[in-house]
């Protein structure tokens, strides 16, 4: 199982959370096999004086974390992360 806690800006979460959720749990489904019904994810909305950044980072700096469970191959971990790399 893999849970997903994405961390940003509350205004470009509001603003991208759908297509964030849609981009994440598709490159989950492709690249580790998840059925589509198993979509889990946390949105956390910082407000600015909560989400201290780099300077060059902008408005739309997102964060994020994926815990799963040992035993995932570490060619699935890439496909994962090439996969919200080719989504996001």
């Amino acid at each position: 199982m893999a849970q997903i806690i994405v961390y940003g800006a509350a205004a470009s979460l509001h603003r991208n959370r759908a297509r964030l959720s849609d981009a994440i749990h598709g490159a989950v489904m492709t690249a580790l096999a998840y059925p589509p019904e198993k979509r889990f994810h946390r949105f956390i909305a910082l407000e600015p004086e909560d989400f201290v950044h780099p300077s060059d980072r902008g408005d739309d700096y997102t964060i994020i974390e994926i815990s799963m469970f040992a035993g995932r191959s570490d060619g699935a971990k890439r496909q994962l992360i090439q996969e919200l790399f080719d989504r996001i």
